[in-house]
């Protein structure tokens, strides 16, 4: 099996950890869940120039958060899985680790890949056009694993 990857999904942020990126990568015998960079948290919608200028500032913060998971992703792509695998917030993953692997939706009502194993458990989202991708990967995660 050629090794499968998907870029750009994300954690929602939670008490105590923010948001992350992640690339995600099943590769053989392993899967990688490999921290890329941050991600934005859900936006409230408020109205009026309040909104308005919400969404100035967040334009901002995105442009450069969407700067720092490039640079993770160009990372990932010049040293490698394995490198980036050894790294704070990367983790790799025998298939009998794996115990639930499901599409569900997070606690932002977004739908979300909901990975459970031994050592942590995960709700990816991916961007709004790549819930599909998010789909075949779990599906993908399902067969190998066999949950």
């Amino acid at each position: 099996m050629s090794a499968l990857r998907l870029n750009r999904v994300a954690t929602m942020p939670g008490a105590i950890r923010g948001a992350r990126t992640y690339s995600l990568v099943l590769d053989g015998p392993t899967l990688f869940v490999l921290e890329v960079g941050p991600a934005m948290g859900p936006r409230a919608r408020v109205g009026g120039i309040a909104q308005w200028l919400a969404d100035k500032m967040i334009a901002r913060i995105q442009k450069r958060t969407d700067a720092k998971v490039e640079v993770g992703i160009a990372d990932l792509n010049v040293r490698g899985v394995e490198a980036v695998a050894k790294e704070k917030g990367s983790y790799r993953f025998a298939p009998d680790e794996v115990t639930r692997c499901e599409m569900g939706t997070n606690g932002y009502g977004h739908p979300a890949l909901k990975l459970k194993t031994h050592a942590r458990s995960f709700a990816f989202v991916s961007p709004p056009d790549g819930e599909s991708d998010l789909r075949r990967f779990g599906d993908a995660v399902r067969a190998w694993s066999g949950v």
